[in-house]
């Protein structure tokens, strides 16, 4: 299988949301589409909306957020070529949202944080998004496809179900499409990802985050896939502007990681 590298596109706060500052929206879908468009002059063919602006991060943002993401997702997908996958991720956990916005911007997939089961949080007891989804992609007779994180380093899970346990239930029941596992560390990342493989090695198995040029070589052994955001940006933070240099640095050691090189 060949491997497959996502790349998140952060989308800065949103009007409604807490620490918006006011920037004006065609300013945000703007930067939103630069932004895109240089990871598809790097070689990247897999896009991620992901609105790591909105604070705070709340289950259910709301239908305004869901109508913002659409418009920034649609002007995504329109300037980018058909054959560059795109995907919606609305934070915390509005799977119900992401696919709304997906069908309507076009876009290819959704990234459903809390697919499965509940987890504990920063902001309480965030609970599954399953059912809705499903429900949802069956009334629009959908094929937007499903990335569900597992077990996701951001929260700590509720009745302490099996790895294992949550992802048949992300496949058996959610009918999700590949699964995603983050750790709280690149070793913890590991382990998670080699316990999901050989449970279920017919599965897409796509690393969520935590990536960088140095331990792409020990991912990719395990992972059939990466999503990067962080270690893009200048000095490795989030919330800043794409670092060319780190791109680079980045994409140079993905090639050789994804071919086997040494």
């Amino acid at each position: 299988m060949k491997k497959h590298l996502s790349a998140v596109v952060g989308v800065p706060a949103l009007p409604g949301t807490l620490n918006y500052n006011g920037t004006p929206f065609t300013e945000i879908v703007n930067q939103c589409v630069a932004e895109a468009k240089q990871l598809y002059s790097y070689g990247i063919r897999d896009i991620l909306i992901q609105n790591i602006g909105d604070l705070p991060m709340i289950q259910k943002p709301g239908k305004d957020t869901t109508a913002f993401m659409s418009v920034v997702a649609s002007k995504v997908r329109d300037a980018l070529p058909n054959g560059c996958e795109i995907g919606i991720s609305v934070l915390m956990n509005d799977g119900e949202g992401e696919l709304a916005a997906a069908e309507a911007s076009g876009a290819d997939y959704i990234r459903a944080k809390i697919y499965v089961g509940a987890m504990v949080a920063a902001g309480g007891i965030e609970t599954s998004c399953m059912d809705e989804v499903l429900q949802l992609k069956q009334r629009l007779g959908s094929d937007v496809k499903i990335r569900a994180d597992i077990h996701d380093r951001t929260g700590v899970p509720l009745g302490n179900p099996s790895l294992t346990d949550a992802c048949e239930q992300a496949l058996s029941k959610g009918l999700a499409d590949v699964l995603i596992i983050t750790g709280k560390n690149p070793e913890e990342t590991l382990s998670m990802v080699h316990e999901v493989k050989t449970a279920f090695p017919h599965t897409e198995v796509h690393i969520g985050g935590g990536a960088k040029p140095s331990n792409l070589k020990e991912f990719l052994k395990e992972a059939d896939g990466i999503v990067v955001g962080s270690y893009l940006k200048k000095d490795g933070k989030i919330f800043e502007s794409l670092d060319h240099s780190r791109l680079t640095e980045f994409m140079n050691a993905w090639q050789k990681a994804a071919e086997g090189e040494e």
